[in-house]
């Protein structure tokens, strides 16, 4: 793969934290791509000088004056100064004096200058200059935008478009106008744009915005109107006053709506705003009455758009008018959705349970705010008696609700889901159950899926039932890409990934969903879900292990986006989570908030929802936990038991009872005596909860029942049975990449072994905390661990370096550069492995080295090497071994699981590896390994050794290897991908081969049987009708036929050309007799394709040719000109041209795209997708194949719309390989 770099520019207030491009900037971080921000400040006087040196070609230091007066007027802005620049010339302010070679300017009469009348001023006495026709063209074009496309252009003004080009080049020569794609210009500078609208009289502009926009509006087409709509609507609407009709203001008015709806699917509230109350000035003084559709749909786009926007209080009062005028259960359906969100982001609960019921009893649904326990069971019967009809998959086919008012009601549980549960989870319980209900008796509705999603997240609370919830929730998942539900995809996203999936998903593949939830939020304006996305996003980053600084970004977004729209009760909930980072990190508060005390933070907490208050909960035992605060992590354990309920059901679940676990089962026995009794029952609770989740899914719970196993077995003497789930515990976390419990885990460890006085062992544990600590950015901790066991960073820091000393400037630039370019462009897995080796051997000055890849998470030797006196001797295993006594096993389970490289100066010295049988035996020296991490994937490791000095591998050594093992980390994946397509092409070419030979047996047949049963009606006298259709039916069997011989035929040539076995018979024989003879052989097929075929040939076109072959290439051409080019002419010429002979196919067809044209003669390679014109992609290929074992040559000339012309040159007497019956094989 080739490098890419994107350059991208954006101003820092139109960019908040939930904009698509810092989402997206946060997304390439997380991939591993570098990601730089500049920030362009104005320039300084220094710089200024610079820049008016350069464009003066003067030394810049005597300019210093000039510049400071320059840079006082302009900012800094190089633009305004390099525009300042030429005034003053022009003006006579800045002049050149020749006689001294230096230049001079007026400085009192430039600071008189005023700024008010400075850029602008500067540009309109510029513009004025300009000829009439391109100021005309100037003003114009400022209407339009700082982008405009000529054809706009030329209709708003009624411009020629010759005399409209000239007059650009105008604008463009002076600097103000710059040519951007076809056919399109952008203003140089924003200024300029303003300079041009200003000549413009302010009297004249609305009219003049409004005749573009009458013009632009005349010739639009129906189908380029939602394209244009926006621009349309930007002309006519600066013009609404001056529209009297009321045809016409009405006709705006449904543009604006149209404008509104456009801009809220690409998340622009604010222009949506502005489309919307342009389109309301327009309606006619009683619009409810004249116009009742078009003012309701205006009146609720603004509702849901002031919504977005957090501006409640105008939604409410919007939403209001539309509930006072709504006709139809449909559109007041409408206006309680939107109310229920206002009143759910306002926290608001009781109002929107009073939303909703208003509207469910239209639809004679009864809600109960408190549902009783039978009402819950009644229900769950009834679903379970529906459900129990179909197979879950089954439900993929449910057929589509056809009753109108049962999707509004269907709509409005929907809307009312997060409300429910925020107020009582057993009335969220009961919504998901008649959301069901209602599905599985009325059919599918885009609502239904989160009905269902609903559904799965209450099997997890109640019947703990996470596989059937799962394969619920990935069947609703699957409903919203089947049927394009996109309005809801927002709500399936967040509960499967919140709620269901957690259970038995990895943690990290859920960004996927919230991602989701971003991007559906922000496509339907849905504020509530933007903020639970952002909010989830965050937490579900801790939950992952991901580094604290990525968690610290992503809940800076999250905090940014709820201060803004006011939603405090989630604000608080990711405030902990920054509170937990930054406590973490060492770092001081990031926010004004985080600076209260802790007390007058609590109480904020506590006037929020319950589920507050478990996260704050949850946040400071995490807290306590890790730094080891004993007696306030029991206590916050007491706190925490209380809130899991507010949290069942959803991750945040898990982790909780874990922590609470963990907590007993380390420190119970130091609770008071009175309230160890109720701590063993809960605890057994929690224990059993845990075991169960272990079982289901150990990818992510394994480590959290290993950890509190351990714990427990460790306060009871089970020394083994702890000492085993510690170790279980630490290989599982890694595993799942949750190396906040990798840390924990070896932490724990590590004080069970030193209670144990195995301080060998404890200190290896030790370290695994410590790396762990420190790839989760836990600075605080780290310093905590360097406090207790002083020793440990300088032990550390001698085995296993955590920064190298060398600077990049230490390397050996041309050694590094000549290593990686030869591991780039070596892409054969087995040269690459020797390559790599060798260059390692090389670089490190090693005398002994081996390579391994990982095969199935386990270490397989692929190359040894050793340095002897002839040189390096590399050995490339031809079957990979598992790494035997040879090696360190401790030191290489060590360098996978940790993916750090070990660096050992003296591995004869003591060491973490020093009882390692492999050093135990030998006398060994300087050791290092490296791990090859293709971004956060293993791909093997790099073993090194010389055991004639100790302190062989020098830091600038290991840096330069560092590098080449990045490089090729890159390319042992590009060369597995490529071996994994060799042998795909392989498997492929088999299968054409048997396919081709199997195919031509039954084709046969099928010919010797039409051909019988044509002799069979020779010989009898049907009727004449049975006849007529026995005939057509042959003749479109035998067509068909025809074509399958073709296929297998092509399929044929393929092999054999694959296997080297084309073979040509060469015969004189006349091109243009070929010719025909293919033209009339294909009568019928060019007939049905309404191709007709002009031929213009000189006399004879004579040549020593394989006659079969060259047919087939002519058909084959032949074909291509009637599939691409049916209904229209094809011409084919031949003629000779010297010693070759020339044939031209030219078809009327769509044409072939320049970027297209290199790959058309390429194996299954098709100009335009298969499903618009079939075919196998075979018939150019072996067309190219067959000119080329005759010595030729064929070309493609074509462009887009102006069909294609295929030449091919043959040389007339060839006397090769070829001519002489010798295989010619295919490229």
């Amino acid at each position: 793969p080739h490098p890419l770099l994107i350059l991208g520019a954006s101003r820092d207030r139109d960019r908040g934290p939930s904009h698509p491009l810092s989402l997206a900037l946060d997304a390439l971080q997380k991939g591993q791509t570098r990601v730089t921000e500049l920030t362009l400040s104005p320039l300084s006087r220094e710089d200024c000088a610079q820049l008016i040196g350069d464009t003066l070609g003067a030394d810049p230091r005597p300019l210093a004056p000039l510049a400071a007066l320059v840079c006082e007027k302009t900012h800094g802005n190089p633009f305004f100064t390099l525009q300042l620049l030429s005034a003053l010339q022009r003006k006579g302010l800045l002049t050149f004096d020749r006689g001294r070679s230096t230049w001079r300017w007026s400085a009192h009469r430039i600071r008189a200058l005023e700024l008010g009348e400075g850029v602008i001023e500067l540009m309109l006495g510029k513009l004025r200059r300009l000829p009439a026709l391109t100021q005309e063209a100037l003003k114009l074009a400022a209407c339009l935008g700082a982008t405009v496309e000529l054809p706009l252009l030329i209709v708003a003004g009624g411009f020629a478009e010759d005399a409209l080009r000239i007059a650009l080049d105008a604008a463009v020569r002076e600097g103000l106008l710059l040519p951007h794609l076809e056919g399109t210009y952008r203003f140089s500078h924003d200024r300029v744009q303003q300079a041009a609208y200003a000549l413009l009289e302010p009297e004249v502009r609305a009219a003049t915005h409004l005749r573009i926009g009458r013009r632009l509006l005349a010739h639009t087409p129906p189908q380029l109107l939602p394209e244009r709509v926006f621009t349309l609507a930007a002309q006519l609407d600066q013009g609404i006053e001056l529209i009297e009709t009321r045809e016409e203001r009405t006709a705006i008015a449904r543009l604006n709506l149209l404008a509104a709806r456009r801009a809220r699917a690409a998340s622009a509230q604010g222009a949506a705003i502005r489309y919307l109350q342009a389109g309301q000035a327009l309606l006619a003084p009683d619009p409810w009455a004249v116009d009742h559709e078009l003012a309701q749909g205006l009146q609720q786009e603004e509702a849901e758009s002031e919504l977005s926007a957090g501006k409640l209080d105008t939604a409410e009062r919007l939403l209001a008018v539309l509930l006072d005028h709504a006709r139809t259960p449909t559109e007041r359906a409408s206006a309680y959705r939107a109310r229920i969100e206002l009143h759910t982001t306002r926290g608001a609960l009781g109002a929107a349970i009073d939303s909703a019921s208003a509207c469910l009893r239209q639809y004679g649904i009864a809600l109960s705010p408190q549902p009783t326990l039978e009402q819950l069971e009644e229900a769950d019967r009834t679903v379970e008696q529906l459900l129990g009809e179909h197979a879950i998959e089954a439900l993929l086919n449910l057929a589509p609700m056809r009753d109108p008012d049962m999707e509004a009601a269907m709509s409005v549980l929907a809307s009312f889901l997060p409300t429910a549960y925020f107020h009582d989870p057993r009335l969220h319980h009961l919504v998901a159950c008649q959301m069901v209900i209602l599905t599985l008796r009325h059919g599918l509705t885009s609502a239904s899926t989160v009905g269902l999603t609903a559904y799965g997240f209450e099997l997890v609370i109640t019947h703990k039932q996470y596989a059937r919830a799962a394969s619920i929730a990935r069947v609703a998942l699957a409903l919203v890409e089947r049927h394009g539900f996109l309005a809801d995809e927002a709500k399936v996203c967040l509960v499967a990934a919140v709620t269901i999936l957690p259970w038995a998903e990895p943690p990290r593949s859920l960004y996927t969903y919230l991602e989701r939830v971003l991007r559906a939020g922000r496509r339907a304006g849905d504020v509530v879900f933007v903020c639970l996305g952002l909010t989830h996003r965050c937490m579900l980053a801790l939950a992952a292990g991901e580094r604290l600084e990525e968690v610290d970004r992503a809940a800076r977004a999250a905090a940014d986006f709820n201060r803004g729209i006011g939603n405090e009760s989630l604000l608080v909930c990711v405030e902990v989570v920054q509170r937990l980072t930054q406590a973490l990190r060492g770092r001081p508060p990031a926010l004004p908030l985080e600076k209260l005390e802790e007390a007058a933070f609590a109480e904020r907490v506590s006037r929020q929802p319950p589920f507050a208050s478990f996260w704050y909960s949850v946040r400071r035992l995490e807290l306590h936990l890790v730094l080891g605060n004993h007696a306030a992590a029991l206590a916050e354990a007491r706190q925490l038991s209380g809130l899991i309920v507010f949290q069942r059901g959803q991750y945040g679940e898990a982790h909780a009872v874990f922590m609470v676990a963990l907590t007993l089962a380390a420190h119970g026995e130091e609770a008071p005596a009175e309230e160890q009794a109720k701590w063993r029952d809960e605890f057994e609770g929690h224990h059993a909860f845990l075991r169960n989740l272990a079982a289901f899914c150990p990818a992510n719970f394994l480590a959290f029942n290993a950890l509190v196993t351990a714990e427990v077995a460790r306060r009871h003497g089970r020394t083994e049975e702890a000492a085993e789930h510690y170790e279980q515990a630490l290989r599982a976390a890694r595993e799942s990449g949750l190396v906040q419990y990798a840390a924990l885990a070896g932490e724990l460890a590590a004080r069970f072994y030193r209670s144990r006085g195995l301080r060998t062992v404890a200190d290896a544990y030790l370290e695994e905390a410590w790396h762990a600590y420190q790839e989760w950015g836990a600075e605080a901790k780290l310093r905590q661990l360097e406090q207790l066991y002083p020793r440990m960073k300088e032990r550390l820091s001698r085995v296993l370096p955590h920064r190298l000393d060398a600077e990049p400037a230490q390397l050996d630039a041309r050694a590094m550069v000549h290593a990686s370019q030869v591991l780039s462009q070596e892409i054969v897995l087995p040269r690459l492995l020797e390559k790599l080796l060798r260059s390692a051997l090389e670089q490190a000055g090693a005398e002994r080295g081996y390579l391994m890849t990982l095969e199935g998470g386990h270490p397989l030797v692929r190359v040894a090497a050793q340095l002897t006196e002839s040189g390096i001797q590399v050995s490339v295993l031809g079957e990979p071994v598992a790494p035997g006594a040879e090696l360190p096993g401790s030191l290489l389970t060590h360098v996978q699981r940790l993916r750090q490289p070990v660096l050992l100066d003296d591995a004869s010295q003591p060491s973490p590896f020093s009882s390692d049988p492999y050093f135990a035996s030998l006398r060994v020296h300087s050791v290092l390994c490296i791990p090859l991490v293709r971004q956060t994937d293993l791909a093997g490791m790099l073993y090194l050794e010389n055991n004639q000095l100790a302190g062989a591998f020098t830091s600038e050594r290991i840096l330069t290897l560092e590098v080449l093992a990045a490089q090729a980390a890159i390319s042992l994946e590009n060369a597995r991908l490529y071996q994994a397509a060799q042998e795909t092409i392989r498997v492929r070419d088999d299968f054409l081969a048997i396919a081709s030979h199997e195919l031509k047996t039954p084709i046969t047949a099928m010919k010797l049987q039409v051909q019988s049963i044509r002799k069979v009606m020779g010989t009898r006298a049907p009727e004449a009708s049975t006849e007529g259709r026995l005939v057509t039916l042959l003749g479109t069997f035998e067509r068909q036929v025809s074509r399958l011989a073709y296929l297998a035929d092509e399929m044929l040539e393929v092999s054999r050309l694959k296997a080297g076995a084309l073979a040509l018979t060469l015969d004189a024989c006349d091109l243009s007799t070929l010719v025909r003879e293919q033209v009339d052989a294909l009568a019928e097929r060019l007939k049905a394709s309404a191709c007709s075929v002009e031929l213009d040939f000189e006399e004879t076109v004579v040549g020593r040719w394989d006659r079969a072959r060259l047919g087939r290439l002519i058909t084959s051409l032949l074909l291509n000109a009637m599939k691409f080019g049916a209904g229209h002419p094809i011409t084919v010429r031949a003629r000779v041209m010297g010693d070759f002979a020339r044939l031209e196919v030219k078809d009327r067809g769509a044409g072939v795209d320049r970027a297209d044209q290199p790959r058309i003669f390429e194996r299954f390679e098709q100009a335009v997708p298969a499903y618009n014109y079939g075919g196998l992609g075979l018939g150019l290929y072996l067309a190219r194949e067959t000119v080329r074992a005759h010595g030729g040559t064929i070309t493609v000339e074509s462009a887009l719309g102006a069909g294609a012309t295929f030449v091919v040159d043959l040389p007339l007497g060839r006397q090769g390989p070829a001519a002489r019956g010798e295989a010619s094989s295919g490229s």
